[in-house]
């Protein structure tokens, strides 16, 4: 997420970036690998109190009704198990307790504690909890998005956010949050995470937070400040973080190579990497590779109604390349534009 903090006093380019970055900034936790912009009712009360959360227990996202879940559509707010599941993730999350989270999010590294610890800081609740979601891919899965809305500390406008889970049952049969990245996960997992993504009311339910937090953000300076400001620079120093924790897995996994293999095998490891990220320019007949379910756009910007969406390993030709932006044809023979962080030139 790069800011410009000139930029983003013009309102245009402001709400430019709050629609595009909007699930990062407000979302309960970035952390967790289904964030897309991505569980109340009469639920079970949470095991830890928390004044501010879940005010309302049967909320429901005005215009987005609950749908009876009969043809793939939202189920709201109707399953005691996954409500109590998340409103507990709410509470643990808002007063930093890591403890308890890492009893229902697994896995659940070191940065990751962190990160919550210092957003804990800011936080003083949560409201207006509800729990939309539909059946997952297995037995007792689930794909759960969470509307919510942040209240932090002395500031009046809570901003609305949602986070998306994907949750199912552990080895003991109990709900818990699965935290692993995405691409570790089997295919047809994958597969049907990315179905869901690209489904209508997923979409439309994203599209109305995303409305209701750049409403928000111009409606309070000083939830926009401290955005942009304190709640950035924590983000920040949490991927500098990680960055650093990858880059000295990756030295070491070279200096074992090395000593296993030979000098030569590592320096050949090592000038391959480059050609699998993400980035850089393409010529035109190029062939890349989706590496993440991203919206598929009728131009090089994220506005406008998507098209589609990527699905992981597919491949695309790049037909223009723009800047951030490469204008592709999928294996259907579709075309439109898709943000050059979302391929890469080799098969994830």
């Amino acid at each position: 997420m790069n800011l410009n903090i000139n930029d983003l006093q013009d309102p245009k380019k402001r709400g430019r970036f709050l629609k595009d970055n909007v699930a990062i900034i407000i979302a309960a936790i970035a952390i967790l690998v289904l964030v897309i912009v991505l569980i109340a009712g009469s639920c079970g009360s949470p095991t830890q109190s928390n004044p501010t959360a879940g005010d309302n227990l049967n909320y429901v996202v005005p215009g987005l009704e609950a749908k009876g879940g009969t043809n793939g559509d939202y189920k709201v707010n109707a399953d005691d198990r996954i409500n109590t599941l998340v409103r507990n993730y709410f509470n643990y999350f808002s007063s930093g307790d890591v403890g308890e989270l890492e009893k229902i999010v697994a896995p659940f590294d070191e940065n990751q504690k962190k990160l919550v610890k210092s957003l804990s800081e800011y936080i003083e609740g949560y409201q207006n909890i509800a729990v939309y979601f539909k059946d997952g891919p297995t037995q007792n899965s689930y794909l759960v998005s969470v509307y919510h809305e942040t209240k932090f500390k002395d500031i009046a406008t809570r901003a609305p956010g949602l986070t998306t889970f994907y949750i199912h049952n552990n080895d003991s049969g109990e709900l818990y949050i699965d935290n692993r990245p995405e691409t570790s996960l089997d295919p047809e997992v994958i597969e049907y995470i990315n179905n869901f993504k690209a489904e209508e009311d997923v979409i439309e339910l994203a599209n109305k937070v995303n409305s209701g937090s750049a409403e928000a953000f111009d409606k309070d300076k000083a939830l926009y400040d401290f955005v942009v400001n304190t709640y950035q620079k924590i983000y920040t120093d949490y991927y500098t973080a990680v960055a650093d924790a990858s880059a000295a897995s990756a030295a070491a996994s070279s200096a074992s190579a090395s000593s296993s293999e030979g000098s030569s095998a590592a320096s050949s490891s090592a000038a391959a990497q480059p050609s699998s990220q993400a980035g850089g320019t393409y010529a035109v007949g190029t062939t890349l590779y989706a590496n993440d379910g991203a919206f598929v756009r009728p131009g090089p910007k994220a506005e406008g109604t998507p098209l589609g969406k990527t699905k992981v390993g597919k491949t695309y030709v790049v037909l223009a390349d723009e800047g951030e932006w490469v204008k592709v044809r999928a294996e259907d023979k579709t075309e439109g534009y898709v943000k050059k962080e979302f391929l890469q030139t080799t098969k994830p």
